[in-house]
């Protein structure tokens, strides 16, 4: 094609020879010339060997099932490749624009997918036949750089987290959670890379606000999405048990903790009010031996006439406890045997 342009640009520029030019025509002649010369010029470098460097877009294809990248390798290869100038000028705008394929398992022999390593090196002047096929049989690629594709990867693992509620409750007076918020189901599988599973101790609902609450609720409700990680149930069922509080008052006596057999531990007073809301549908079951409330004499301080109280256990439906006063007076006294 290039020597048929040239014999064409030959027979031309002999044309202009045997026209009989006029004195006013010869600035035209001579551009017309220089433009033929420039013609025949480019035609003739179209047809000389040249070496060039391209940036070649890349995409990465069959990576492996059980893993995802943690690192995103480059997005461009540079290509340094030798072909005719006329091939050159052919694909060179082709290929700064069409991505390459690079697939990985074709090129790794799908090593990757049952293997725990996580990281996996390829010198990339090892598949330059492989690469040239995508590009043309014309170009011959000399040399991709970087040398070396690093990728590292992540395994893809399936655990169970457990849900946690995200709710803003705002009740009427008087009305409370009678009891822990309870899901079905209280665990979902999720699937993900290791290391961001790892960072995740449970699965929180999204958050949502409840108004004028009087009443026990159950409700459907959807789970917070992760970023890169696949939740196997997006919704769950919540129930959020609500009760009626009422107070109560009650005087609680006083417990010894840790006094030795040869001594007697006596307080004034010898028992503490309380007070505390409890559910009204429980408000009849509630004793005051349910609370275990006493002083230790551990924590005596004989500096001080004064110990303090230390409440050790109180029914866990109740709420708003709290103790008339902290502390109270006492006396040692010796046991005396007869």
């Amino acid at each position: 094609m290039i020597n048929r342009f040239l014999k064409i640009a030959k027979q031309r520029i002999g044309s202009l020879k045997k026209i009989n030019l006029k004195k006013d025509n010869r600035p035209l002649i001579m551009l017309i010339c220089i433009l033929m010369a420039s013609v025949l010029w480019f035609a003739n470098s179209l047809g000389k060997l040249y070496e060039t460097t391209v940036s070649v877009p890349v995409q990465y294809t069959n990576l492996p099932e059980n893993k995802v990248l943690t690192e995103s390798p480059p997005s461009k290869l540079e290509i340094t490749m030798e072909a005719h100038g006329a091939t050159l000028l052919q694909h060179r705008l082709r290929m700064s624009v069409t991505p390459l394929n690079f697939n990985f398992r074709l090129f790794t022999g799908n090593l990757m997918n049952n293997d725990i390593k996580t990281e996996h090196k390829i010198l990339t002047n090892n598949y330059l036949t492989q690469i040239s096929r995508q590009i043309t049989g014309e170009v011959e690629i000399k040399n991709i750089s970087p040398d070396t594709l690093i990728f590292k990867f992540d395994n893809i693992i399936r655990e169970k987290k457990e849900v946690l509620a995200d709710f803003d409750l705002e009740f009427e007076q008087q009305y409370f959670l009678s009891g822990p918020v309870e899901f079905t189901p209280d665990s979902v599988w999720v699937e993900g890379p290791k290391q961001t599973l790892d960072t995740i101790q449970h699965l929180k609902t999204r958050h949502t606000r409840f108004k004028n609450v009087n009443s026990s609720l159950n409700r459907n409700v959807r789970l917070r999405e992760i970023e890169n990680v696949k939740i196997e149930t997006r919704r769950v069922a919540a129930r959020l048990p609500v009760s009626l509080y009422t107070e109560y008052i009650h005087s609680i006596s006083l417990e010894k903790y840790n006094v030795p057999d040869s001594l007697n531990l006596v307080t004034f007073p010898g028992s503490v009010e309380i007070s505390c809301l409890v559910p009204v549908d429980d408000y009849s079951n509630l004793t005051p031996g349910q609370f275990k409330i006493g002083v230790d004499y551990k924590h005596i301080d004989y500096a001080s006439s004064m110990i303090e109280i230390e409440v050790h256990a109180v029914p866990s439906y109740i709420k708003s406890f709290s103790l008339k006063k902290q502390h109270v007076e006492f006396i040692i006294e010796e046991v005396i045997n007869d």
